[in-house]
């Protein structure tokens, strides 16, 4: 499956480098180790690969909720960058429930997720290629592949009702490369900062009182973690539109909701066949 590219090739201190083509960079050596690709797999995107959805819209007050993402095909661009075309696959099977489940290699070691869309009149065979592309969007997280994103959170922006379309936000500069960095500007009420390195970071939104009632937002910041554990957009919609206002029972029911969609998964996967993935990615 791959690259898709026929990329441009020179030598470069007597070896041979490979010009991606997104990027433009060159590449004289591949790391070997998850341990050596990680800070490559995770490094922010360029900002004009994030893309932004609406979570919610209030078109009284005109604003929406909206929560950053990229798309499937970034995700392989950087597969094929950091560790080559030949470092990584991905599988797929379709569960009994109608998800899917995505089977992510890299570098011999593989990380599990489920993808799931949810919209109206959509057709079958679009709906097992958005799920497979979520599934595949998903478990590249666990590999750190755009998990920065989580941490920006949902951001509250203007929205126009006649339109139907909302202002996308600037991202904060930690959520951008190197070179485009000093040029963002705070976004959202939130003011995000750059989050703490290391386990236990705690994302880039301030610290509010310990006795502050969780609000909407923060709703939405655990809905975020939802998502990736596999919880469906739609039963977090579900829950949200019960809420009324009380967030911390919300809360409290998308937590139980993400104990109960922790799949089980099987000791071994269904493989999609080259050719199903050619017709879903290629």
């Amino acid at each position: 499956m791959g690259a898709g590219y026929s990329p441009a090739v020179r030598a470069e201190a007597g070896r041979e480098a490979v010009q991606h083509p997104i990027t433009g960079t060159m590449d004289t050596k591949r790391p070997k180790t998850l341990t050596e690709a990680y800070p490559q797999l995770a490094a922010p995107f360029p900002s004009a690969l994030v893309r932004w959805r609406a979570v919610e819209v209030d078109e009284q007050n005109g604003q929406a909720l909206v929560v950053p993402y990229v798309e499937a095909a970034a995700v392989m661009d950087r597969l094929d960058q950091v560790v080559g075309p030949e470092g990584w696959s991905y599988d797929f099977e379709l569960l009994p429930d109608g998800t899917v489940k995505g089977k992510l290699t890299v570098l011999g070691i593989t990380k599990c997720n489920r993808g799931a869309v949810v919209g109206d009149n959509i057709s079958a065979a679009d709906k097992v290629k958005g799920d497979a592309s979520d599934g595949l969007k998903r478990a590249a997280v666990l590999f750190g592949i755009g998990r920065y994103l989580a941490r920006v959170g949902p951001v509250r922006v203007p929205y126009d009702p006649a339109r139907r379309a909302f202002e996308p936000p600037q991202l904060p500069d930690w959520a951008l490369p190197e070179d485009e960095r000093g040029r963002a500007k705070p976004h959202g009420a939130a003011g995000a900062k750059a989050p703490e390195t290391g386990e236990g970071a705690s994302g880039p939104r301030q610290e509010e009182a310990a006795d502050a009632p969780p609000t909407a937002r923060d709703f939405w910041s655990l809905a975020n973690e939802a998502l990736q554990r596999g919880v469906p957009n739609g039963e977090i919609q579900a829950i949200a539109r019960g809420a009324n206002g009380d967030w911390a029972r919300a809360m409290d029911q998308l937590r139980q909701a993400m104990e109960a969609n922790q799949p089980d998964w099987l000791p071994e996967l269904v493989k999609g066949s080259a050719e199903d993935l050619e017709e879903l990615f290629g």
